[in-house]
């Protein structure tokens, strides 16, 4: 997936400095493990290590020929996106021309000279269209990463 923003809620937002995250959703529901991080060395090691004994023990099993599928195509699902928009331009323009491409503001802040906009759902290009016509229009420069939270409730998803 990427970088990603995180709403304070989510239970990854307090990893930081060398602790290491993941949060793994199963059939019972999602779990977090966090603790401290090995390094990069020990980290690519155990992969490493983990990769092999998996492939020579052939503890994965591929499944038939018959059930699998070939995928047409494999596009990034929809999601709310955290958008840095970096220059001078007001909230209602931004709101505006965003809207214009279907994408809608949540939330829209402004922090010195960079507005913060937390958006509702929307796929990948729209999203890119959007931010190059807004950087057309406005002359500011936009960033856009994936946000997990829930929009309806402002909250982080689990």
């Amino acid at each position: 997936m990427g970088p990603a923003f995180l709403g304070g809620a989510h239970p990854l937002a307090r990893v930081s400095g060398v602790t290491n995250g993941i949060v793994i959703h199963g059939e019972r529901g999602a779990q977090c493990y966090i603790g401290p991080g090995a390094g990069p060395g020990v980290t690519a090691a155990t992969l490493l290590d983990d990769v092999i004994e998996i492939v020579s023990e052939r503890r994965v099993l591929a499944p038939p020929p018959e059930t699998m599928h070939r995928a047409d195509s494999v596009e990034r699902p929809e999601s709310s996106w955290f958008l840095r928009l970096d220059g001078d331009a007001r909230h209602a323009d931004i709101a505006d021309l965003l809207g214009c491409f279907g994408i809608w503001c949540i939330r829209i802040a402004q922090r010195g000279d960079r507005v913060y906009a937390l958006t509702c759902h929307a796929g990948h290009e729209r999203v890119r269209g959007a931010l190059d016509a807004l950087q057309a229009a406005t002359g500011i420069a936009p960033t856009a990463v994936p946000a997990i939270v829930d929009v309806e409730t402002g909250e982080a998803r689990r």
